[in-house]
């Protein structure tokens, strides 16, 4: 099978990671796959340069691309509005019986003008894919998807990367990084940017008695500075560690006691959260799409109202107060990510769509 996957932009956040994760795996599995977006040159991978993500002089200079790119491509694997767009004329261009598929990654706002162009886009894709059943939902009553063409697929990880680790490990890779061991470590992995919600644990940080409380922050983006600056003016800056880019993020991952995603707005699903629970740490995230597929509060993880930012600090307190039963949660989150997320269920999955859309006619 012949897959191109096209995104705007490639090296960070979730639609990339799940990228990386399926072109990896058929790759495995002898399939040909073409990477195509912003980035595409700085990756390992078989790809083209494709600037989608600078507006319109981008998106000029990515047509002039089209026939460098094959003529018997099977599927188009897409992962942003601009790239779906691109994808529909790449097919009437270039390939004409190609079969689109588009997985949505980020949750705006359904009555935004941009909204009403993604209707009119999702009418020309064979398959919209929904990593949560609570976007499956929004995309069918709010932007009218055919459920005949709406499919739900979790995104998977390789629980080979991502394990549980010896205390005694633990404790080494703490010191690696110059953390005391009697801390509590809470973390954070993903992109710093405003709809994350970090500066909520900054604040948590700053409001509780317990003095053994550390934050590492594994990410980078445009809102590092405001949060550096954030720390410092809450006097909370000896406190939070930040890391920037992590690439054996598994290794971070090991040393922490709980993964916070506090996310107030566009998360689908908040694949760090599998991340996590195949090391056995636990997490605990806003109640926004992807909570309640990953997460059964209390017995594998933690979930709080979005809009009540307040009930995380009374949640994250009852949960510092009860860490000796993190442990035993965190088994539970790792049991849980093994029954539903591994890369072979994803694959296993994707590979029967692109089947199934392939013997359409």
């Amino acid at each position: 099978m012949k897959i191109i996957h096209f995104t705007s932009h490639i090296g960070q956040g979730g639609d990339w990671t799940i990228i990386k994760s399926l072109t990896d795996i058929f790759i495995k599995n002898d399939h040909q796959v073409l990477i195509c977006g912003s980035g595409a040159r700085n990756t390992s991978y078989k790809s083209v340069e494709i600037p989608l993500n600078q507006g319109l002089k981008g998106f000029i200079s990515s047509l002039s691309k089209i026939y460098q790119l094959p003529n018997d491509t099977d599927i188009a694997h897409v992962h942003s509005p601009i790239s779906l767009f691109f994808a529909i004329i790449y097919k009437y261009l270039r390939c004409r019986y190609l079969k689109i598929i588009f997985s949505y990654h980020w949750l705006t706002p359904v009555y935004d003008f941009k909204n009403i162009i993604k209707i009119v886009l999702f009418k020309f894709a064979n398959i919209i894919h929904s990593c949560s059943e609570e976007v499956k939902n929004i995309l069918e009553k709010e932007y009218k998807v055919n459920s005949s063409k709406s499919f739900l697929i979790y995104p998977g990880k390789d629980p080979q990367l991502f394990h549980i680790i010896p205390k005694r490990e633990k404790n080494k890779l703490r010191q690696k990084y110059d953390i005391d061991n009697n801390n509590f470590i809470l973390l954070f992995v993903g992109r710093l940017a405003p709809e994350k919600n970090i500066s909520l644990i900054l604040d948590y940080l700053a409001n509780t008695n317990d003095k053994k409380i550390t934050l590492i922050i594994a990410g980078d983006g445009d809102q590092k500075q405001e949060l550096l600056q954030k720390s410092l003016s809450l006097n909370i800056d000896k406190k939070v560690v930040f890391l920037g880019r992590v690439e054996q993020i598994e290794e971070i991952y090991a040393i922490a006691d709980l993964l916070v995603l506090p996310s107030s707005s566009m998360e689908t699903f908040g694949m760090v959260v599998i991340e996590a629970a195949f090391c056995g740490i636990p997490t605990l995230r806003s109640d926004l799409p992807g909570a309640k597929d990953q997460i059964n509060h209390g017995e594998n993880g933690f979930i709080f109202a979005a809009q009540q930012p307040e009930t995380m600090f009374e949640t994250l307190d009852r949960i510092v107060s009860e860490r000796f039963k993190l442990p035993e949660i965190g088994k539970q989150a790792r049991s849980n990510a093994m029954n539903k997320f591994t890369t072979e269920k994803m694959y296993d999955n994707f590979l029967n769509l692109y089947q199934k859309m392939l013997d359409q006619k």
